[in-house]
């Protein structure tokens, strides 16, 4: 994993991996600094068993335009957004996502997807191939970075650590954990948004369809 962080690209190590080198307990990972309350969260799972997020999926495709001139991707986007918001809603009787997550996951539609029109502008307009959509995504994602303002102080034996949470888009990510001889990014998954996987599967098929343009006929 890669992340943006305070202006530089940080590679993060596994938690696993960084666990064995400082031998570390189990236990050492975002949970332990910050646990989170599942209470009234929506199930992703539960959805995804259902049928509700393939559903939605689908109609969201099905409304996504293609042989769409570049100009006109960020009005098709918007079109979009509110289809895909109104179908979560819809879906939400069997997910249960609280107002903030579905505000959350209707936003990130929007701004990857917006993100991906503006780079395809660009690239329309300077006569460049068009961008891939999962380089802006992973671009999108870099950049959202925050970092917790609370400095976790971890005792790690004479040694004095201080841990930060590093969020993104999809919430907790994993931790930058300075010792005494360096600072560390560290990636443990453990709170990783459920919809990430959905959220981008979904973007990246309509990404691939606006994307598409159609064959002209061939001429009697």
């Amino acid at each position: 994993m890669e992340l943006v962080i305070e202006g530089v690209l940080r590679a993060f190590v596994l938690i696993s991996t960084f666990r064995a080198e400082h031998g570390l307990l189990s236990t050492f990972g975002v949970a332990l600094f910050e646990p989170k309350d599942f209470s009234g969260l929506g199930r992703i799972d539960q959805a995804a068993r259902t049928g509700a997020l393939q559903q939605l999926h689908e109609r969201v495709l099905e409304q996504t335009p293609s042989n769409l001139p570049v100009l006109e991707w960020l009005e098709a986007i918007e079109r979009l957004t509110y289809f895909f918001e109104a179908g979560l809603r819809a879906a939400n009787a069997q997910i249960g996502l609280r107002e903030a997550e579905i505000g959350f996951a209707v936003s990130g539609f929007a701004d990857a997807l917006s993100a991906y029109a503006y780079a395809a502008l660009r690239a329309t307009t300077e006569q460049h191939p068009l961008p891939r959509f999962s380089d802006i995504y992973s671009q999108w994602c870099a950049n959202s970075v925050r970092l917790s303002q609370t400095r976790h102080v971890y005792a790690h034996g004479e040694s004095v650590w201080q841990v930060q949470i590093v969020y993104t888009v999809y919430g907790r990510v994993g931790l930058v954990v300075q010792t005494d001889q360096a600072r560390h990014y560290v990636a443990d998954g453990q709170y990783t948004c459920p919809a990430e996987g959905f959220m981008r599967r979904l973007m990246e098929a309509v990404a691939a369809k606006i994307s598409t343009t159609q064959p002209e006929s061939a001429s009697a």
